[in-house]
Formats: structure tokens, C-alpha cells, sequence
């Protein structure tokens, strides 16, 4: 067998050997994850989604500042 033809065969069991490294490593996500996780980043985001608050602390100077 040639060098050439050697490093060949182990060029191509190199790559399937990614190939199956590949896609055993993979998630398996349902196809509408990335759906649900955008949706539910966008109701984090929402004003909804914001804690309100009311407390507002006086400083020694007679400001006032909400708390977020």
C-alpha cells in the first residue's frame, strides 16, 4: 500500500469517525424550542413581566429614589 493511499484510509475513517462523534454529541431539541425559548425571553422582557415597586428611600439631602 502507498503512503498516499495509507494516509487516505485514515483520512476518511478520521472523518466518519467526527461524523459519528458529531451527531451522538448533538441536542435533541423538538423543532419548536427555539419558538418557545424566544417566547419566553419576550415575556421576561415584557412590561407584564417587570416587578413594580413603590418604596422610595429617603436620603440625607431629601431626595427620593425608587427602588428597582
Amino acid at each position: 500500500m502507498s503512503p498516499i493511499a495509507f494516509l487516505g484510509v485514515a483520512l476518511v475513517i478520521a472523518c466518519i469517525g467526527l461524523l459519528v462523534i458529531g451527531l451522538r454529541g448533538r441536542r435533541r431539541d423538538p423543532w419548536d424550542a427555539g419558538i418557545k425559548e424566544f417566547r419566553k425571553n419576550l415575556e421576561a422582557l415584557s412590561a407584564e413581566g417587570e416587578i413594580k415597586t413603590s418604596t422610595v428611600i429617603d436620603d440625607d439631602d431629601g431626595r427620593q429614589s425608587s427602588v428597582a
